[in-house]
């Protein structure tokens, strides 16, 4: 359930990242493979580390 929480933080922070950036401070915007790869990477690498650290706990 973190993974999923994790996700959608970063993912919202994608978009207002787009939004905000293009919209009011002229930044160039995240092109959409990227923004893929790194909601990839970031689901990966916190469903790891949060599996790792429950498993080492007792709790998955």
């Amino acid at each position: 359930m973190g993974t999923y929480w994790i996700n959608l933080a970063f993912m919202v922070s994608i978009l207002l990242w787009n939004i905000f950036g293009k919209e009011f401070l002229s930044l160039p915007e995240l092109e959409t493979g990227w923004a893929v790869i790194a909601i990839m990477l970031v689901s990966g690498i916190s469903f790891g580390l949060l599996s790792w650290y429950y498993a080492k706990k007792g709790e998955l």
